[in-house]
């Protein structure tokens, strides 16, 4: 093999891996659990639907969406729909406590995912301004769906 064929294929050769190298996202480390990540449906004890996905973010598991639908004492509905791509709320290994808001109570949504059965089981208090002395509380159980 000639010596200027030789230069072209190692160039051509140090070309695709200088691409190759550049359009490879770095992933995320793999966080404690990583088989947590992703969308988890189910309902609620108040017969409403619960919807909420997890990610990992530079290795940690965060709650990026969360979907509440639920029934307001007295009468009516609500719902909460809440998302960041960066993290609503972390997960402590396999829990999570998500604040709604804190005036002028504490409004939450907590789970506990199941590494077993890939579920996730919670409570949740919500105050609305139209009943702000008698709170909306349930629990619920979703599975995770992808």
């Amino acid at each position: 093999m000639g010596r200027n064929k030789l230069i072209s294929l190692l160039m051509t050769a140090l070309i695709c891996c200088l691409l190759l190298s550049g359009s490879c996202k770095k992933s995320d480390p793999d966080p404690l659990y990583p088989w947590l990540t992703g969308i988890y449906r189910g309902t609620t004890s108040q017969n409403d639907t619960i919807a909420m996905e997890v990610g990992n973010i530079q290795g940690i598991l965060y709650i990026t969406m969360m979907k509440l639908n639920y029934r307001i004492p007295g009468g009516g509905t609500d719902r909460v729909l809440m998302a960041d791509p960066d993290g609503l709320t972390s997960l402590s290994t396999t829990f999570f406590s998500l604040p709604i808001n804190t005036s002028p109570h504490r409004s939450f949504i907590d789970g506990n995912f199941n590494l077993n059965n890939m579920t996730v089981t919670g409570t949740f208090k919500m105050y609305s301004n139209s009943h702000p002395d008698n709170p909306a509380t349930g629990n619920y159980t979703a599975i995770k769906i992808k």
